[in-house]
C-alpha cells in the first residue's frame, strides 16, 4: 500500500494498534509503504504502534510536540530520509489489544532501522533490541537500561549522550572527534565526567576509544586517563633508535634493547639517558 497524503491531527499518522485474536494469533499493521508523507503540528507525527515490516521513504514530522516518530513495540520497520524538523525519535514498548478490549503484554521494538535525513532533537531508546540509527545529527541521546544491543553508526551528537543500555555498539562524532564504543553486559561504557573544568575518561574492561585524528593522545593535569578492569594492560614496543632529548622540564620514557634484553629507559633534557629497569 502506497500513501501520499498529508494529515494534520493529534497523531499525524497512526500506524498499527496490533491485536491478539482468539487462539493467540497476533495481527498488526504489516508491510505498508509510506512515501513523502508529513505529520504536521501533531502530538506525535508518526506513531508506529506495534506495526511490523513497514517502510517510510522521505517522510517527515514537523512541529510535533511529543515526538516526531515514535516506534512502539514494532518489528522490522525501515525509515529512510525522514525530515525531523528537530523533532524527537523515540523507541519504547508497545501494548497491543488483547482481543477483548483490554491491553496485552508489552512488546519491545526490535530490529528497526532509521536513517534520518535531517536533525533530530532528542533520541530516546527506552526499550528494545537490535534497533539502529544510522547517520544524521541529534542534539541529545539517551539509551535506557531496557535497551539491548542498540546500534548507532556515524551519528553526529551535538550536546550529550547517556548510555545505560546493554551491549551498545556506538560510532559517533562528538565535539568534532570520531568515537567508537562497544559495551558488553554489565560493563560501564566510556564515562566522561567534568569536574572543576577537568575532563576524565574512564575506560572499563572491554571498552575502547578510537579517534580518527592522527595525533598522539596527550595526558596532562587538565586531561587524565584511567584504566580499570580485571587486567588493565599497556603494551609498548621497543624503539630502534633512542629518542632525542626532550624540552626543558620534560622526560621521555622508552624501551630499547641491550645485550638481547629489553630495558626501560628515560632520557633527560641534557641528552643523558638512564636505565630504570632491565629484563631479568
Amino acid at each position: 500500500m502506497i500513501i501520499t497524503k498529508i494529515k494534520d491531527y493529534v497523531r499525524g499518522w497512526f500506524i498499527g494498534n496490533g491485536f491478539n485474536e482468539e487462539g493467540g494469533v497476533f495481527a498488526a499493521t504489516n508491510n505498508n509503504t509510506f512515501i513523502n508523507c508529513r505529520g504536521l503540528r501533531a502530538d506525535v507525527g508518526f506513531d508506529l504502534d506495534c506495526a511490523n515490516g513497514c517502510t517510510m521513504l522521505g517522510c517527515g514530522p514537523e512541529a510535533c510536540a511529543t515526538a516526531g516518530i515514535r516506534v512502539k513495540g514494532g518489528f522490522y520497520n525501515s525509515i529512510y530520509g525522514s525530515w525531523f524538523e528537530l523533532g524527537d525519535l523515540v523507541f519504547e514498548n508497545g501494548f497491543p489489544g488483547d482481543g477483548s478490549g483490554g491491553t496485552g503484554a508489552a512488546l519491545a521494538p526490535e530490529d528497526n532501522n532509521v536513517t534520518p535525513g535531517y536533525a533530530i532533537a532528542n533520541l530516546t531508546v527506552s526499550a528494545g533490541r537490535n534497533n539502529t540509527v544510522h547517520g544524521g545529527q541529534v542534539n541529545n541521546v539517551t539509551i535506557g537500561a531496557n535497551s539491548y544491543k542498540f546500534n548507532m553508526k556515524n551519528v553526529e551528537i551535538l550536546t550529550s549522550i547517556t548510555d545505560n543500555g546493554t551491549f551498545s555498539n556506538l560510532e559517533y562524532f562528538f565535539g568534532g572527534v570520531y568515537y567508537r564504543k562497544v559495551k558488553g553486559d554489565t560493563l560501564e561504557g566510556i564515562d566522561e565526567q567534568t569536574s572543576n573544568g577537568l575532563v576524565l575518561l574512564n575506560l572499563v574492561n572491554g571498552d575502547f576509544l578510537r579517534s580518527q585524528r592522527f595525533q598522539p593522545m596527550q595526558l596532562s593535569a587538565e586531561r587524565g586517563l584511567v584504566l580499570n578492569g580485571a587486567v588493565p594492560t599497556v603494551t609498548v614496543d621497543k624503539v630502534a633508535v633512542a629518542p632525542s632529548a626532550p624540552a626543558a622540564g620534560q622526560g621521555v620514557l622508552y624501551f630499547d634493547e641491550s645485550g638481547g634484553k629489553i630495558r626501560l629507559m628515560v632520557r633527560f633534557p641534557t641528552g643523558a639517558a638512564q636505565q630504570i629497569a632491565i629484563e631479568p
